[in-house]
This record gives C-alpha cells, sequence and structure tokens, in this order.
C-alpha cells in the first residue's frame, strides 16, 4: 500500500512539475510578445516580411507572400503556422532552438498561408 502511495505521490509531482514548466515557459514567451520574419530563400535570405503577433492574434500571409516562404526566424519566440488563411488547417509549431531555418526541413516551404503565437487559449493546432 505504501509503494503505491509513494508511486501516486511521484506521478502527482510531475504533472504538477510538468504544469509548471509549460505555464512559465507560456509567460516567457507571452513576456516577449510573438514575432517572426519570413523569408523566401532557404536559410533566411532573400526577400523577408516581418510579423508582430499581439495577444495571440492570427494574421493571414500578405497575397504577395501565398506559397513563397521558404525560411523562418522566430526572433526567439514560438510561433504556429498553418497551411489555410485564418490559423486553419494543418498548423505546425517552430520553436527557436529546433533549426527551421529552411522551412522545407519540417515540409512547410511555400504552404505557409496564417500564422499566431503557439500559446494562444482555445486555438487548435495541427501535428507538427
Amino acid at each position: 500500500m505504501a509503494q503505491k502511495v509513494i508511486i501516486f505521490a511521484s506521478i502527482f509531482f510531475f504533472v504538477a512539475v510538468s504544469a509548471l514548466k509549460l505555464e512559465l515557459i507560456r509567460d516567457e514567451y507571452e513576456r516577449l510578445g510573438t514575432k517572426a520574419d519570413f523569408y523566401d530563400e532557404e536559410y533566411q535570405n532573400g526577400m523577408s516580411t516581418h510579423f508582430d503577433l499581439p495577444d495571440g492574434a492570427c494574421k493571414n500571409m500578405p497575397r504577395r507572400w501565398l506559397s513563397r516562404a521558404q525560411a523562418v526566424d522566430t526572433r526567439g519566440t514560438c510561433v504556429s503556422a498553418c497551411t489555410e488563411k485564418d490559423c486553419q488547417g494543418t498548423c505546425v509549431l517552430i520553436i527557436p532552438g529546433n533549426g527551421e531555418q529552411k522551412l522545407s526541413d519540417i515540409k512547410m516551404a511555400k504552404r505557409i498561408q496564417s500564422v499566431q503565437g503557439c500559446f494562444v487559449e482555445g486555438s487548435q493546432k495541427g501535428k507538427a
């Protein structure tokens, strides 16, 4: 019986710590504000378009950028990039430090139609 209590307590502690870590990450991204620069060439080269996404706003790509972005700089924030306008369709979380300089690495080159921050309450996220 004591082992079951210890196991239950360990599981509860793990879940509580995980939830706390997620909340800290969310707070840090909200503090930074969501920003992203998309480029029309790999490795963040070529022409670019900039997004500021306050308060979890979803923004559609400008018409001239539809099916054009091949690289991204998330400026240290987390961005959800979606294959349809209004942040619908398949959405992929682009997290800093994961090397998404080439969107082709995550099968999103020339497919992004809209973007928003990663931690938006009630938003649907697609598979990464």
